[in-house]
């Protein structure tokens, strides 16, 4: 079988290799699913770990399967596994973090297990889904319906936003009954555009911020879903938050540094920031923080990142772009802007440090086999 892989820490090491077999049997207690991989997706995690930025291969071993973002068929189940959605034939997604020693796992939240624990695969010390075929336990797999063959690869981005909204209405019961009506989203790479999409279908009145001055595809995106975009080269977020009023609810997407400062002091009185993007660099930011300290206590504002998810989010993730395909007919599809056919090394590299223009990049691993 094989897979596409790399030694972490050493740059642009994207190599084909044979990679074992896996086994149901590997699961214990009987609730193995093997998947049979049909489309990865590839985003910017995966340009870091290529180019040696960070990156953890499985105990005892110096190469790690890439891959975070799948959609994939199931192939067989071992003997205790039931779900109607997890048979042969069915397609799913599988989360990517894992648990080390977190108690939080055993009530579906393998999501907060602290960083000295955290497992994720094609990130850190488990191997990732840009191979032919994967076995995984029943309880991290998603069933996904068959109308989003061609747009499930985007479960995983879309679970992550769908956590920070989670998240946020959660905090906000603090407030009784929140009803936000005003978002900015910073920010319109993959995780911007999906967070503009979702609070569109939640009925938010949205404004997406990018360098780019439109018209691109991100922009149009963007507007397609009935939301404003402001080219950050025209306006600044100060300038938008005096001209257009402040937001209810603000989601960083972009891994701008820079611009968190502003979107902070751009929320309404019980406001709330998501931080949805990790930003790198040695990029240093002035900040005010007596203002800060001022604003957020008096305003009851609130801070708080997203990162990964739980069942209930990648969940929630198919059901949004269930809905979004009915809502808005072929959104999704257009997000999808490059395609690379199999597990071809020498792309994946070449696209990994020079995505150029693209939006979505989907790796097709296989088609799928008819349903039994």
């Amino acid at each position: 079988m094989k897979g596409i892989a790399v030694r972490p820490g050493i740059a642009w090491s994207i190599h084909l290799r044979d990679v074992p077999e896996p086994r149901i049997r590997e699961i214990p207690g009987g609730r193995g699913v093997l998947v049979r991989v049909l489309r990865a997706g590839l985003c910017g995690t995966d340009a870091e770990i290529a180019a040696g930025l960070f990156g953890n291969a499985p105990s005892g071993e110096d190469v790690m399967v890439l891959g975070h973002e799948h959609l994939g068929q199931v192939v067989a189940v071992g003997p205790d596994v039931h779900e109607p959605g997890l048979q042969p034939g069915r397609l799913v997604v599988a989360s990517n973090r894992r648990p080390g020693r977190s108690l939080w796992d055993g009530i579906g939240l393998q999501d907060y297990t602290a960083d000295l624990d955290t497992l994720e695969r094609g990130v850190r010390g488990l191997h990732g889904f840009l191979v032919e075929r994967y076995v995984d336990d029943a309880r991290f797999l998603t069933a996904v319906p068959d109308t989003l063959l061609d747009v499930g690869v985007l479960t995983e981005p879309m679970s992550v936003v769908e956590k920070g909204l989670s998240q946020a209405w959660t905090i906000q019961r603090r407030l009784g009954v929140w009803r936000p009506q005003r978002a900015l989203v910073t920010g319109a790479g993959t995780i911007g555009l999906l967070a503009t999409l979702a609070l569109r279908l939640r009925g938010l009145d949205v404004t997406c911020i990018a360098r780019s001055e439109s018209p691109t595809a991100n922009s149009a995106l963007v507007e397609a879903t009935g939301a404003r975009y402001v080219s950050t080269r025209e306006r600044d977020i100060p300038a938008i938050a005096a001209e257009d009023g402040l937001f209810d609810l603000v989601i960083e997407a972009s891994g701008a540094a820079d611009l968190i400062p502003a979107s902070a002091m751009a929320l309404a009185p019980n406001g709330i920031l998501v931080l949805a993007s990790v930003t790198g660099g040695s990029t240093v930011v002035p900040v005010d923080l007596a203002a800060w300290n001022q604003a957020f206590v008096l305003w009851n504002r609130v801070m708080v990142g997203t990162v990964n998810s739980a069942p209930i989010d990648w969940l929630n993730g198919v059901g949004t772009l269930a809905q979004a395909r009915t809502v808005m007919p072929g959104w999704t599809e257009r997000l999808l802007t490059t395609r690379i056919e199999g597990l071809d090394a020498d792309a994946i590299s070449g696209h990994l440090q020079d995505p150029g223009r693209s939006i979505k990049t989907v790796v097709h691993v296989a088609e799928p086999d008819p349903a039994p």
